[in-house]
């Protein structure tokens, strides 16, 4: 037992997806598979919770302890798909992309309803960060609503700023 109260005897690796992230104070779950040197990685949503996870860094690697954050679908798996169709672009047009949009449309949770619906309150409470020409910008929540096609099977579909 941790002084954190995480036990990971007899733990090669520890997964964290019990979001929401949005708003905690501390990265727990992290400072102790640190602590007992357990490899992790989770699947964090939350830029103030992704930079306090990467301030520990030196700790991790000081403890030679594998950690991957923000390993879920927007911000992790997405940011991998824009460096990805952003390399193409320039490999094949031998040029840098201006603009680069991602719209997201959820038609079910997958049995994560709960955690998604406590998200979506929490991200309504803080202010959108995107950026503009590579200048970063705050703008309010549940704007900027555009009517995207997702083409057949979804249709389309209203998108929010979140």
């Amino acid at each position: 037992m941790t002084r954190m109260g995480c036990s990971f005897a007899d733990v090669d690796l520890v997964i964290h997806t019990a979001g929401p992230f949005q708003q905690a104070e501390k990265c727990t779950v992290l400072e102790a598979a640190i602590e007992t040197k357990t490899a992790y990685v989770d699947v964090c949503d939350d830029t103030t919770y992704a930079w306090r996870a990467k301030s520990l860094l030196e700790k991790a690697l000081s403890a030679n302890v594998p950690a991957i954050t923000t390993g879920g679908i927007y911000p992790g798996v997405s940011n991998v798909m824009a460096a990805e169709l952003v390399r193409v672009a320039r490999s094949e047009s031998q040029g840098k992309p201006e603009r680069l949009r991602f719209y997201y449309y959820t038609a079910g949770t997958g049995g994560a309803g709960p955690t998604i619906l406590a998200t979506s309150f929490l991200l309504l409470g803080e202010e959108v960060v995107a950026y503009n020409k590579g200048e970063k910008i705050k703008l309010k929540p549940y704007s900027g609503m555009l009517n995207i096609d997702f083409g057949k099977g979804i249709g389309k579909r209203d998108v929010y700023l979140l």
